[in-house]
């Protein structure tokens, strides 16, 4: 499962993006360690997460909506977390098959497949502060979370169309406690 994150940033000037940026990789580092994945790369206003590669996890899904929803919280709080600023940034999961691994020169970790080019569609959507994710994703985290199905997000170079959920919440009271035993 990729867990993709973007800043809401809307014309920020370098300075301040790099600042909002340096922000965003030092939360997303400590949540998606906490919770088994792995930063695979930062560019732009974009950073991307892996869950479940190069090392297997069977509840990966879980495991990436647990940091996505901790991010998600965070950056949702008061402004007095992140100093004088305020950031939003867009999530996104979704999952699939993807081969993680050298391309030569020892150069870090690549991820082949399609799935980096869905997450980047699910996050041009640019909704602030919302957690979108993938039908596939969806189908894993169903038990635990709320989902409303919204518009189908269409991905370059596929024909069709992918079905796309917002995740609005823990399903039952003792959704928490699932999702915390799945660590």
């Amino acid at each position: 499962t990729l867990l993709g994150c973007t800043l809401a940033a809307g014309g920020a000037e370098l300075d301040a993006l790099h600042r909002q940026m340096r922000i965003l990789y030092a939360r997303a580092a400590e949540d998606v360690q906490r919770y088994g994945g792995t930063i695979h790369s930062v560019g732009g206003t974009r950073l991307l997460a892996t869950f479940g590669a190069p090392i297997a996890l069977e509840n990966h899904a879980r495991l990436a909506l647990l940091a996505a929803l901790q991010l998600q919280g965070w950056f949702a709080a008061p402004c007095g977390n992140l100093s004088e600023e305020s950031m939003s940034v867009c999530l996104a999961l979704h999952t699939g098959f993807v081969v993680v691994g050298e391309i030569g020169d020892g150069r870090p970790s690549t991820i082949v497949g399609n799935l980096t080019v869905a997450v980047e569609a699910l996050q041009e959507h640019r909704l602030p502060d919302v957690l979108l994710c993938s039908e596939a994703t969806a189908r894993l985290i169903r038990d635990d979370v709320g989902l409303e199905e919204v518009a189908p997000v269409s991905i370059s170079g596929d024909p069709g169309s992918m079905r796309t959920y917002k995740v609005t919440g823990p399903c039952l009271r003792d959704a928490s406690r699932a999702l915390v035993d799945a660590r």
